[in-house]
This record gives C-alpha cells, sequence and structure tokens, in this order.
C-alpha cells in the first residue's frame, strides 16, 4: 500500500451508503421480536434480499486489539504533531488525512518515510499542511518501517453486571425468553464489579448552541 487517505465525516451533514443498510434493517425488525443477540445476524442478512443479502462478519473478544495503548505509548506516532514549518496540526480542525509512503524501492531504511498531508476542507483546491515521519525515540528504528503488533484488547468475553445477569435469568426462568434461549443466557459471563452504563446516543442535544 503506497497512500492511505482517513477521512472526518461531519456528524449530521454526510450521507454514506451504509445509511440504506441501516434503514432496511430497522424496517425489517421493526415489528419483530428479538429473543437473543444470537438472532441479529441472521435478521441482518434477511434484512435485505435485493441486490444480495446483507454480508455479516461476527466477531469474537479475541479479533479486538488495543491500538489506543499503542496510540498512547508507541514511537510511530509523535504526541505533537507540527508540520516541516513547525507549526502545530490541530487534529479537531483536519478534514482529511492522506498517508504516502516514500522512497519504499531503496534498499537504505532511513531514506524511508512517510509523507503526510493534512487537509483541513474538503475542497479539493484547499491547500494541505505537510508532515513526515521518519526517526523514532531509537535512532537505529525508523517510525515508518518498524512493524507494530498490538496486543489483544480482551482476555476473555466480556461480563455483564451481576444484577443484569439475574434480571436476564428471571426471565428464563418466568417463561418469557422461550426455553430454546436458556443455555445462552445461562453460560453469560457476570461479574459484581461490573458497572450498567446507560446506553449512548448519537442523537444531538436540542439546547447546545450552533453559534
Amino acid at each position: 500500500i503506497k497512500e492511505i487517505k482517513i477521512v472526518f465525516l461531519l456528524p449530521g451533514h454526510t450521507y454514506m451508503p451504509v445509511d440504506s443498510v441501516h434503514a432496511s434493517i430497522e424496517r425489517f425488525v421493526k415489528d419483530k421480536t428479538v429473543w437473543a443477540s444470537s438472532e441479529w445476524a441472521t435478521l441482518i442478512r434477511n434484512a435485505r434480499i435485493n441486490p444480495k443479502p446483507i454480508e455479516v462478519k461476527q466477531l469474537a473478544y479475541s479479533d479486538f486489539y488495543n491500538w489506543k495503548y499503542e496510540a498512547d505509548n508507541s514511537y510511530i506516532l509523535p504526541k505533537v504533531l507540527k508540520d516541516i514549518d513547525g507549526n502545530i496540526i490541530q487534529i479537531s480542525k483536519v478534514r482529511y488525512f492522506v498517508f504516502s509512503r516514500l522512497n519504499l524501492d531503496s534498499e537504505d531504511y532511513n531514506l524511508h518515510s512517510i509523507n503526510i498531508h493534512a487537509y483541513f476542507s474538503y475542497n479539493p483546491d484547499c491547500k494541505p499542511k505537510t508532515f513526515k515521519l521518519k526517526d523514532g525515540r531509537n535512532k537505529k528504528v525508523s517510525r515508518s518501517t518498524t512493524e507494530v503488533i498490538a496486543k489483544k484488547l480482551y482476555k476473555e468475553t466480556i461480563a455483564i453486571s451481576k444484577e443484569k445477569y439475574n434480571d436476564l435469568i428471571k426471565l428464563c426462568t418466568s417463561g418469557i425468553i422461550p426455553n430454546e434461549f436458556h443455555e445462552e443466557y445461562l453460560q453469560m459471563r457476570n461479574s459484581s464489579k461490573t458497572q450498567d452504563r446507560l446506553q449512548e446516543t448519537d442523537e444531538e442535544d436540542e439546547t447546545v448552541s450552533l453559534k
């Protein structure tokens, strides 16, 4: 890969193809009862027929990596981003980055580098700020040529709170949840140390000023 483009989309102002997929799923499950999380993969696949069923890739806890740790502790990226003129780049104002690998054909690793263009507008005529990644904290190791092997984020399945587990089991023993789904709930890890969290929402607070 010689070039990677990372675009930061604006909430509420951008349409993506995935939006239509979400809409199809919402319409399909609107009047359906979902007894267990294991049903979701099949429901999502069947939410669309044309041009083809939605492709679903199911992930396990072992599929997640701790990239935040790498970002905070590795020498791949500097703590403060500055362009080639020494100006600090504010990440919150960047609309997209373009990463380009340079001198890949050279056998001299010291010549390898990553050229990064930071764009502060979606306008194609926008002039970017440029900065480079080259030498790491260890001068014998180049940021751009070091392979990063991220650690696994989880060692086991995530536990739910003991209170939530007890509530789910009550729904099973009372017959509200059908028998065929009981084993799935009985196998759930739970812990008294796990705290329930309120569901996050992407809805904007109407009281926030847009000025």
